[in-house]
């Protein structure tokens, strides 16, 4: 209802079963002006548990920051988007997912009925747990890297310095398996993985509040994504089946692709350079 009340028309409920239980994975879509069936997925679970819910499974768990904060940043994403009358080029797709915290289970659906209907992702951009900072001078944002992604790890860095206030670090944990952004990952999608640089204090408690988050840091996060599904969702597609060939000659590449069918692409730009040892 949220998502229908900034304006958009195509939102639906996918449901799966965990656990003999009926789950459901909220999907908003804004639809691209070029390329309607390609799409910038911009995520974030909304489920939350608290340590005692092994032996409870109804005591309190307020999960203000995991992860309201980053199923409340997706919300939020998309209603800037909308509020600014924004069109993007290929599709912007919404998703709040189920049972992230009992093992990823909406987004494992998700992914791989995205990947069994051969659904063209350029790009998943995940939130878990971004509001938490006590550090009223130095933010910090961490990106989880993973392989397959650097490219646009390194463009994010860009964008992040010309839109907002953040200093950005790497996470040491490559590939992370403990957020929704994994099930994409194993699937061979993109990824781009926001998290808080200050890990929450109050995690997976009682006491994961609203009056222990930090709103502005997490609003400030909130831009630095904004802008990667804009800015990523206007770049042209990559050239297919990029191959470097030697010739033999000693002194000779050849490069050959096949060209992406762009109205917007007139050409591509080839750089090369020599190194020495």
């Amino acid at each position: 209802n949220r998502f229908i009340s900034f304006g958009i028309n195509d939102v639906q409920l996918q449901s799966f079963v965990w656990d003999n239980t009926d789950q459901y994975n909220v999907v908003a879509t804004i639809p691209g002006t070029l390329y309607p069936k390609q799409y910038i997925i911009v995520g974030g679970h909304h489920d939350s548990i608290t340590y005692n819910q092994s032996i409870d499974p109804f005591v309190f768990a307020p999960g203000a920051d995991d992860n309201g904060s980053g199923s409340g940043g997706t919300l939020e994403i998309a209603r800037v988007i909308m509020q600014s009358g924004y069109q993007p080029k290929c599709s912007i797709r919404f998703v709040t997912f189920a049972a992230e915290e009992f093992g990823l289970w909406g987004s494992k659906y998700y992914a791989s009925t995205a990947f069994e209907q051969q659904e063209q992702i350029r790009l998943m951009i995940n939130h878990d747990m971004i509001a938490n900072n006590n550090n009223p001078e130095n933010w910090n944002l961490v990106l989880q890297p993973y392989d397959g992604s650097e490219i646009y790890n390194y463009y994010t860095l860009q964008l992040i310095n010309q839109y907002t206030n953040l200093s950005v670090y790497y996470s040491s944990n490559v590939n992370g398996s403990n957020s929704d952004s994994y099930s994409f990952w194993q699937k061979g999608y993109n990824i781009l993985y926001f998290k808080e640089y200050e890990f929450s204090p109050h995690y997976h408690s009682v006491n994961d509040i609203v009056q222990n988050i930090n709103p502005d840091y997490c609003a400030e996060i909130i831009k630095a994504s904004t802008a990667c599904a804009v800015r990523f969702s206007e770049i042209p597609l990559a050239p297919i089946n990029l191959a470097v060939r030697d010739t033999g000659d000693g002194s000779s590449l050849i490069v050959t692709w096949e060209s992406a069918s762009e109205q917007v692409l007139d050409h591509y730009n080839l750089y090369y350079s020599t190194v020495s040892g």
